[in-house]
């Protein structure tokens, strides 16, 4: 299983379309390079000086930071996916996860990717991250990357199969 969740915890009836039972890679582009003329909604920006720090682990993917809005999504708040692969790229950081289309829970999240649902947003500690005063993120370590539909930078690419 690529999760845990809620002891419990089923998907809703009529949900799945088919399940086969093979694991795939899903991914995208998770934080965009840019400048101080393209901030994203909460005025900020990386660019490619930015720093990632990491301890050589790979942060844990989540919907919606653990915390979603919409309450229709409340029960998926409850799962931690697994681990997300984070590549720096000349435009960004992408970020990769594994789901597996015979478990059930990741089978509706898979097919909520192929409608176009999911970006990533990612999520770090305040106390790691350091700003400059024009928004620029200088330090950003990654701790979580999430499936959302509302990222802070609504540029970036919908999720897709690798």
């Amino acid at each position: 299983m690529a999760f845990t969740h809620a002891q419990g915890w089923q998907p809703p009836a009529g949900i799945l379309k088919s399940v086969s039972g093979t694991g795939s890679r899903y991914g995208a582009l998770a934080i965009r390079f840019s400048g101080p003329d393209e901030k994203d909604l909460q005025g900020e920006f990386f660019t490619a000086e930015t720093d990632f720090p990491s301890d050589g682990g790979e942060p844990v993917v989540l919907i919606g930071h653990g915390n979603p809005i919409d309450p229709a999504l409340t029960r998926f708040s409850e799962l931690s996916l697994g681990p997300a692969r984070i590549q720096r790229k000349h435009d960004g950081m992408f970020a990769s996860f594994e789901l597996d289309d015979g478990d059930p829970v990741d089978a509706a999240i898979i097919q909520l990717i192929h409608a176009g649902a999911f970006r990533w947003s990612s999520g770090s500690r305040a106390d790691l991250v350091d700003r400059k005063n024009n928004g620029e993120i200088t330090r950003w370590p990654i701790v979580e990357v999430s499936l959302t539909p509302t990222p802070a930078e609504p540029r970036l690419p919908k999720i897709h199969q690798l």
